[in-house]
This record gives structure tokens, C-alpha cells and sequence, in this order.
């Protein structure tokens, strides 16, 4: 399953292993962990804020310190900077995945 919303970020489920799903596009600054519950004989799936020690945020600082410049703006263009609105599947002639944004932007993710 494929989700986008008001938070700019696109996220692939994995229904049947939950720890294998993963953010498609979206913030670099938000570490997220995916969950998955039975309420009332309902599945949930959400996100939440992954907890981070001090010892893995001073290595995530690094990381983020090293990183050359240009992969960074690269990913930054690739993300979306306003509320996803729409979002589609295409599998002909190529598998697509196309996702439109509030501010008009629409882009097309191979």
C-alpha cells in the first residue's frame, strides 16, 4: 500500500511485515518507525517519531555533517514541499508512481 498526505511524505507499506515499509519521499529531518495494531477488529497502521538515543544522534549529526552538499539539494528537489493531494499507480508501459501536491507541483517517481 502506497499513502501520501498534509505531511509531504509518500510511504510504502508492507502489510505483511510491517518493519519492511519505508518512506518513498519525504522530509530528511523526520525519523519515522512504522506500527501496526488491532482495534476493535480494525488493523491500524500509523508512524511515529522514532526515538533516538544520544549516542545514535550524535552519529546521525555526523552523517548529516559529512554528506556532500549536492546529494543533499538533490533530495531536497526530489521532495515534495506541500500537502500531497493526489497520488497513482501507473504499471503500463513502465511502473510509475505519479504524485501531485497543494502548490500545483506534480511529479512522476520511477
Amino acid at each position: 500500500m502506497i499513502t501520501a498526505g498534509s505531511d509531504a511524505i509518500i510511504r510504502y507499506w508492507d502489510l505483511t511485515k510491517i518493519t519492511n515499509s519505508y518512506t518513498i519521499s519525504g522530509s530528511i529531518d523526520k525519523e519515522i518507525e512504522f506500527n501496526s495494531s488491532v482495534q476493535q477488529a480494525v488493523a491500524v497502521y500509523s508512524t511515529y517519531p522514532k526515538e533516538i538515543d544520544d549516542q545514535e544522534l550524535g552519529f546521525i549529526r555526523h552523517q548529516q555533517e559529512s554528506k556532500n552538499l549536492k546529494s543533499r539539494v538533490s533530495k531536497l528537489k526530489a521532495e515534495h514541499r506541500d500537502a500531497i493531494t493526489s497520488i497513482n499507480l501507473l504499471e503500463y508501459p513502465s511502473k510509475f508512481l505519479i504524485s501531485g501536491s497543494r502548490d500545483g507541483v506534480v511529479k512522476v517517481w520511477k
